[in-house]
C-alpha cells in the first residue's frame, strides 16, 4: 500500500516517493538516505550542541540544524 496518491503533485511522476532536495526517487534509497542523515546530524548536535534556554527559539534552531543538508557528499 503506498504512503501517497501517486497523482499527487508533491510526489515524482508515476511513483509515491515525495519530491525532495536529494531528488531521490526510490522508496527504499530515500528512506536509507534519510536515515543516513538523521544519524549524522544527530551525531554532529551530540558534538556540538545547540546553546540556548530550551524555549522555543531553541527548538527552532535545534530543528535547522538537524535537517540542514549541506551536500550529499557526507554520508
Amino acid at each position: 500500500m503506498s504512503r501517497y496518491d501517486a497523482d499527487d503533485t508533491y510526489c515524482y511522476p508515476g511513483t509515491d516517493v515525495l519530491r525532495n532536495k536529494a531528488e531521490i526517487i526510490d522508496a527504499k534509497e530515500l528512506d536509507a538516505y534519510e536515515g543516513e542523515l538523521s544519524t549524522l546530524r544527530s551525531i554532529q548536535i551530540l558534538e556540538s550542541p545547540v546553546p540556548g534556554k530550551f524555549d522555543l527559539e531553541h527548538l527552532n534552531l535545534f530543528l535547522r540544524r538537524l535537517k540542514k543538508i549541506e551536500s550529499s557528499s557526507e554520508i
